[in-house]
């Protein structure tokens, strides 16, 4: 009560509603506010509403004391970028909403697949659904995936990225001061606010909260562990002792700790404009983090609990009752449709959701769902098996997954595997049947790993994630190319000094049309050296002269450049480009990657380009996230 108490206080100094605005409020009367809050990487057995043994989250309690706790809920992935979709579309399975590296350069990141895969003409996404209700809708949030070329972000009518500097200080109060300003110009009207908050996943800046979960270690041990987290090699736990991995779960408790204060202080704000009664608070995570079980720092991987056990509350007034536990299992794909129902919404007729609505569970709390499914894995009240990894347990004898018992059971994991196969099998039939026959309606790049090169005796392969000036030296003799398949620093690269360089065969399948083709090139070495120094040339067909670029300009970033090479119509769904360099080139380079421009003739004009401290801020964002 005193923590609340508080709270409100302090909303009160800080943020001021004007009368006006408050009376709107109280008028509207129609379809409920919905706040859905996703805090990223967070686990329900950390939050103490969950029975966690550290007070972690007094204010969720709180919140979800007015309302509906579901405590078996559970993810449909374990990572962000397969989960969203599936939460975001109530699927199984979906096509991605984001692409991890689109971040870089301004347009979006396709793949060999993807490219011609769509969403089935069935799919729509939460915050459409809501737009063709009548709902203003926004996405606040501080992950630097999130860029506006994204089908995540377009299905909002607003996007607001906040930035803080993740290592120094977490960004939940800049989230929350967005979300009341927010609400603040729209609470006259039906609105969905959706605020992705990445803490509780890391990086785990120092803050005051430590102190309530340090017990009797010392606040050098959090510093010591916290030094060891971001300078570790990789995700596994194996030299970490039980003393690193206590004091790595009190980082992560006081981020969720310092992100509960903040949602508290959203939802303060919510009751004392009047808006409580009348709006549809969520909160939910899209997987958990292993925090040193089953061997692993991290999430991802395979589908255990301690990744896909999320928390899930929800509440609204008149219409969710108090106090209810659901005990049974549910799904975050259930979540759209229950908001649907909750709300409700109309669907459109020719759209459809793979979940259910829980409200006959909110009514009934021991109830639940028989099965639970991901695309690799299905959990009963009693069995989880993880078919892909072949690992079954016993979730009565053994609810942490220590013992797998597959070698004693091949009666049982014969049965679950039919029954998970015969389930999954006509969601992955719509995946794969939802094809693109007719060019992309927007801009996209493909990176080089992702075409065929020849000849093979030409080209060598290699995965090094180090910069492209360390990679010229793994270029084998004999050969003029090497493809270096890393995510992160991957490209084409032309072995230096030969007096003649053999071309380079590139093709790919690309849905049929005529598109305007870029080749993204980096110079190596000399920053002020000219683009046209790398000597690089083209030919569309396989006969004829190579030819120069029609222009060269900027990419934004240093040593980065676009070259035109002009338009060329697809088809039977091959593009094929001959790359030759000219043995007068006098600078190194590597080549990024094909930029495509649907039907349109235009250049790259200015909002494809993403300048160089843009880039660094998000690398460093990324960084710190832990993904790259």
């Amino acid at each position: 009560m005193i923590i609340r108490l508080t709270i409100y206080l302090i909303g009160l100094l800080v943020f001021v509603l004007p009368v006006g605005c408050r009376n709107n409020m109280d008028a509207y009367s129609g379809h409920p506010n919905v706040v859905f809050i996703l805090l990223d990487a967070a686990r329900a057995d950390h939050f103490s509403c969950y029975g966690y043994d550290k007070k972690t989250t007094p204010e969720m309690d709180f919140i979800g004391s007015r309302g509906a706790i579901f405590l078996k809920a559970f993810a449909p992935a374990t990572e962000t970028f397969k989960s969203l979709p599936r939460i975001l579309s109530s699927r199984y399975l979906s096509e991605e909403i984001f692409q991890k590296d689109t971040w870089g350069w301004g347009i979006r990141r396709e793949n060999s697949q993807g490219v011609f895969r769509e969403f089935d003409r069935e799919q729509i996404l939460l915050p459409e659904v809501l737009s063709s209700n009548g709902y203003r809708t926004a996405i606040i949030h501080d992950h630097w995936w999130f860029v506006p070329q994204t089908a995540l972000v377009r299905s909002f009518d607003e996007h607001f990225k906040v930035k803080t500097r993740l290592r120094k200080e977490p960004a939940d109060e800049a989230i929350i001061g967005q979300a009341l300003d927010w609400i603040r110009e729209n609470a006259a009207h039906p609105f969905f606010l959706y605020l992705h908050i990445m803490s509780p996943h890391q990086p785990y800046p120092p803050k005051s909260v430590e102190l309530e979960f340090i017990g009797d270690k010392q606040e050098s041990d959090l510093d010591a562990v916290r030094r060891k987290f971001y300078s570790k090699k990789n995700e596994s736990s194996k030299d970490w002792t039980s003393e690193e991995l206590d004091c790595l779960r009190v980082l992560y408790d006081s981020n969720l700790r310092h992100s509960d204060t903040q949602v508290g202080l959203l939802y303060s704000k919510l009751e004392e404009w009047g808006l409580a009664k009348n709006t549809l608070f969520i909160i939910t995570s899209d997987h958990g983090e292993n925090l040193g079980q089953h061997g692993k720092l991290n999430h991802s991987g395979p589908p255990w609990d301690s990744v896909t056990h999320i928390p899930l509350i929800m509440v609204l007034p008149g219409r969710i009752p108090s106090l209810v536990k659901v005990r049974g299992q549910v799904e975050s794909i259930d979540i759209m449709p229950t908001i649907i129902d909750i709300c409700g919404l109309n669907f459109p007729a020719d759209k459809k959701m793979d979940g259910i609505s829980l409200k006959s569970f909110i009514a009934n709390p021991m109830t639940g769902k028989e099965a639970i499914y991901t695309e690799e894995s299905i959990r009963t009240p009693e069995y989880k098996f993880i078919i892909s990894y072949n690992k079954l347990y016993d979730l009565i004898k053994d609810p942490e997954e220590n013992k797998n018992i597959e070698g004693d059971n091949p009666e049982l994991k014969k049965k679950l595997s039919a029954r998970h196969k015969s389930f999954i099998a006509p969601f992955v039939k719509i995946v794969e049947s939802a094809c693109r026959t007719k060019p992309l309606e927007y801009p996209f790049y493909l990176p080089l790993r992702e075409f065929l090169l020849g000849p093979e005796t030409n080209v060598q392969r290699c995965h090094i994630g180090k910069r492209p000036a360390s990679v010229l030296s793994a270029i084998s003799p004999g050969k003029s190319w090497l493809l270096n398949e890393s995510v992160n620093f991957g490209g084409l690269f032309c072995r230096y000094g030969e007096s003649e360089t053999t071309p380079v065969e590139i093709s790919i399948d690309v849905p049929n049309g005529t598109y305007r083709v870029f080749a993204t090139v980096e110079i190596l070495g000399k920053e002020k050296a000219r683009p046209e120094s790398a000597g690089l040339q083209y030919r569309f067909e396989t006969e004829g002269p190579f030819l120069d670029p029609y222009g060269v300009s900027s990419a934004g970033r240093n040593g980065c450049y676009y070259f035109d090479w002009g338009n060329i119509t697809v088809k039977n769904n091959r593009f094929f480009v001959e790359v030759f360099v000219s043995p007068d080139r006098s600078a190194e380079f590597f080549l990024h990657h094909l930029r495509f421009f649907p039907d349109s003739g235009r250049g790259v004009g200015e909002t494809t380009r993403v300048k160089e401290e843009e880039v660094q801020e998000r690398r460093d964002g990324l960084r710190s996230l832990g993904y790259l």
